[in-house]
């Protein structure tokens, strides 16, 4: 079972695995730029997954929280959160035909942080993942929450209860 998963955002990872074997398929992250604004940000979101041809049978997409606090407050006044919400919702519409969801970062992470992610990937896809971190930070951060993103879709495997 191919599951499609993004971690959206200015910066939108993608990754699809298989969550029986717990195989690597394709990785990737487009990053965006907000000058033209968010219309065209969406319009090139949608024209970058135009030629997706890859076999899928669930996307998950994360969608963000307001958290309240300091960084969430500096996030809503610059309208980041709008941004992730208007590219969340461009990838649930253009994938509309998979079984899609819609998830909040706790229900698929809980509290984990960007270093205990990283960790749990490491764990479950082992080497498959080794590539990705050798990529910058802000790549490799995005890229690693769709990975989790999608082995979290089995929640066995994404506690480490199943091997």
């Amino acid at each position: 079972m191919n599951i499609l998963s993004f971690d959206t955002g200015l910066n939108v990872g993608w990754s699809i695995i298989d969550i029986h074997t717990k195989k690597l398929i394709e990785y990737g992250i487009k990053k965006f730029d907000l000058s033209e604004g968010v219309g065209q940000y969406c319009d090139d979101l949608w024209e970058y997954f135009f030629n997706f041809y890859y076999d899928i049978d669930v996307v998950r997409i994360e969608v963000p929280e307001f958290y309240g606090d300091k960084k969430g407050i500096i996030s809503a006044k610059r309208g980041d959160l709008f941004v992730v919400h208007a590219s969340a919702i461009t990838i649930y519409n253009f994938f509309r035909k998979c079984p899609a969801e819609l998830i909040k970062p706790k229900e698929w992470k809980g509290q984990m942080n960007k270093e205990a992610t990283e960790n749990r990937v490491k764990i479950i896809m082992g080497d498959q993942i080794n590539n990705i971190l050798k990529l910058p930070k802000y790549k490799k951060e995005h890229i690693l929450d769709s990975i989790g993103i999608g082995l979290s879709y089995d929640k066995e495997v994404w506690s480490l209860r199943k091997g």
